[in-house]
């Protein structure tokens, strides 16, 4: 996995018409590896802490390295999560289904009972959407790219499942 990863920062840097170096494909796989690196937003942890309380079952769906469990556990999100997918061990990235299909199967629920939030119109809502999951699209800048249901902070999709909860 960490040769993929070389070889995607390699033609990154290559594309961006810089000479590639050994030494700085070893910084920024070092960089990606430090704690500093990776923050949660402010509201993260309260937010998945109320999720939690009133009983949703929650995951992430990443792209990442196989460093993401202990990245959550070190960002002190990994409490809140009963589910971690990311793509090295799947065998698929995003937007491709397997990788939603593969998450939602260990959280034990069936596709259409899932909703997926995420910050990529095309990696994360039209991903999501693909493999039969809800989705809303996480954009606290900006428009959105094409037509999707759309919230600029995790308190917006507080007050969404709120108002899903009281019409059951």
């Amino acid at each position: 996995v960490a040769e993929y990863y070389r070889s995607v920062n390699a033609r990154v840097i290559e594309h961006l018409g810089f000479e590639l170096d050994d030494a700085i494909l070893d910084e920024i796989h070092n960089q990606f590896n430090t704690p500093v690196t990776w923050k949660p937003y402010p509201e993260a942890i309260d937010f998945l802490r109320d999720l939690r309380s009133v009983g949703y079952r929650l995951g992430v769906i990443s792209n990442a390295s196989p460093a993401l469990p202990e990245t959550l556990r070190r960002t002190g999100l990994a409490p809140y999560l009963d589910t971690i997918t990311y793509s090295s061990e799947v065998g698929a990235e995003k937007p491709h289904p397997k990788i939603f299909r593969a998450a939602v199967a260990r959280a034990g629920i069936p596709p259409e009972r899932a909703l997926h939030v995420g910050d990529s119109y095309e990696a994360d809502y039209l991903g999501a959407r693909s493999a039969g999951l809800h989705a809303v699209f996480l954009c606290r800048e900006g428009q959105p790219p094409g037509p999707c249901p759309s919230i600029r902070s995790l308190a917006e999709l507080s007050a969404l499942l709120r108002a899903g909860r009281s019409r059951k």
